[in-house]
């Protein structure tokens, strides 16, 4: 267990720990930047910090006392900016595990993850207009969107013109929960093609961006398609035939991991089968599974 608290003593002794460590390489201790030029040895440096350790010394340096962090309030530029980048990676549907990395990255101004995270659930929330939906506003929605397609920000701006306060990233979920035109059933192979030249153009995983370049599929529809058929990567032989080494990989990552979450198992197969293959791999080859 993580003690609760650090001493004005232990933040003294860590941060002489990384300046010295700093030193060592030749760098200047004084230089706020330094510590980001080479990777820090935090077994090393806990070793200065006693009753603390490794991962204690590197969480409290990167959160709270590296010099690099902007512990200032965000500026009103600044918000408007994290307020852009929340509607497009948070509210706009991606992976749960990169959004707060992705905001603080281009946000740009040295704030953590964390940072944007408590604006967050604090201002930004707060601000939002949490009425339901009127139906002047859903047929305006509509009319934007046929206008501008999924520019989301000018809709939002346009509605804030005309009176009505809601965010690109409500602009963008009402529009799904409202939209009648998704298409369902068989793909096209012009669709295909739209699909994969999008995936190269985004990077994968980029559904919610994705989905904008094939008319008519959700960014549900786009993921499922890409990861499940048309993913280069994907293994394409029998299951039963894997190879005995793929089949070790499989056990340990299960046994390591439980089968709770067999798309982090394919993460961690390096994505040569998505989650539903990885899941029937693990029902075929699971070795404690009766014959």
């Amino acid at each position: 267990m993580f003690a609760t608290s650090w001493e004005l003593k232990e933040k003294r002794n860590l941060t002489n720990a990384v300046q010295d460590w700093i030193s060592f390489f030749n760098y200047e201790s004084n230089n706020s930047s330094a510590s980001k030029k080479i990777p820090l040895d935090w077994e090393v440096i806990s070793y200065n910090v006693k009753g603390r350790s490794p991962i204690e010394c590197r969480i409290e340096w990167e959160n709270n006392l590296d010099p690099n962090i902007n512990t200032a309030d965000f500026t009103q530029t600044e918000k408007v900016k994290l307020n852009h980048l929340i509607d497009l990676h948070v509210e706009g549907d991606e992976p749960v595990n990169n959004r707060w990395f992705s905001v603080a990255e281009k946000l740009g101004n040295g704030k953590l993850p964390w940072q944007c995270f408590k604006y967050y659930k604090s201002e930004y929330n707060n601000n939002l207009n949490h009425e339901i939906w009127s139906a002047e506003e859903v047929a305006l929605l509509k009319d934007l969107f046929s206008k501008y397609g999924k520019k989301w920000t000018k809709i939002s701006n346009e509605l804030k013109i005309r009176g009505f306060t809601r965010e690109a990233g409500q602009c963008l979920h009402k529009f799904k929960h409202v939209s009648s035109d998704r298409k369902l059933g068989r793909w096209k192979k012009s669709e295909d093609d739209l699909l994969i030249k999008a995936v190269k153009k985004f990077g994968r995983g980029k559904w919610n961006l994705i989905q904008c370049e094939v008319p008519q599929r959700s960014d549900v529809q786009c993921r499922e398609r890409y990861e499940n058929v048309l993913c280069p990567d994907l293994y394409q032989g029998n299951l039963k035939d894997l190879s005995q080494q793929d089949i070790q990989k499989l056990v340990s990552i299960v046994n390591e991991i439980g089968t709770s979450s067999f798309t982090e198992v394919a993460r961690r197969m390096d994505n040569k089968m998505n989650d539903a293959q990885c899941k029937r791999a693990w029902n075929l080859h699971n070795p404690t599974k009766k014959k």
